[in-house]
């Protein structure tokens, strides 16, 4: 009796358990992608990207775009304008890229921009930076020092980033190694100067270091 009783439990509980609703995961729309293998060359590239005249500085090889600084040069690269064609005043999005930092010239390297609706900014709006001083070379984040990820030149990293978008918006920012352990992340609460409409992203640089990015991806967490 005692082990029909058991069998009785089991049964009842598989039935209880099966009837549970499947949490299902956050969907994501993707709003621009761009694994970078599908260009000859950096001025195939202008179909998608805007370059805004930095063609000198750009060159797509190995299936990524790399980036080459010149000392008080300020390339940019944006997404298409149609990306977003409103801006997002609420919710979530997340950005993914793989990610080098490639010499070691130059202190401080503006590298990702969230721009708002309106701005067609160069770097005022940072939300990833690279850093570099004496032995040291992280990604941090430009407004908060005490924001950085340590990692090593010429060796790519995959970077995500999540936008909470609004009056009290939030950043946070994840890297991993090749991989895929998390080696560091940092976050900011409050930033609603960044991130109260999100209309665009910029790559935009300046020092004499260079650094190539890749399977750039942009969503939106339903």
């Amino acid at each position: 009796m005692k082990k029909f009783n058991q069998i009785i439990f089991i049964v009842v509980m598989a039935i209880l358990f099966c009837g549970l609703p499947v949490m299902a995961n956050a969907e994501e729309s993707v709003l621009f992608s761009d694994d970078f293998n599908s260009y000859g060359n950096v001025n195939e590239m202008s179909s998608v990207w805007n370059l805004k005249e930095c063609y000198s500085h750009c060159t797509v090889r190995g299936g990524a775009l790399h980036v080459k600084n010149q000392d008080g040069g300020a390339p940019v690269i944006r997404m298409p304008d149609t990306v977003v064609p409103e801006k997002i005043t609420s919710g979530h999005i997340r950005v993914t890229l793989d990610a080098l930092i490639e010499n070691l010239g130059g202190k401080t390297q503006g590298f990702m921009t969230l721009v708002p609706e309106g701005e067609h900014d160069n770097g005022h709006f940072r939300v990833i930076e690279f850093y570099r001083e004496k032995n040291v070379t992280a990604i941090c984040d430009p407004y908060a020092e005490e924001n950085k990820i340590d990692i090593k030149p010429s060796v790519w990293y995959k970077i995500v980033a999540d936008f909470h978008i609004g009056e009290k918006g939030k950043i946070s920012v994840s890297v991993y190694d090749d991989s895929d352990k998390c080696i560091g992340n940092y976050s900011r609460d409050d930033c609603d100067e960044f991130v109260v409409n999100f209309k665009n992203i910029n790559f935009t640089s300046w020092s004499d270091r260079d650094f190539a990015i890749d399977n750039f991806k942009v969503v939106k967490v339903e």
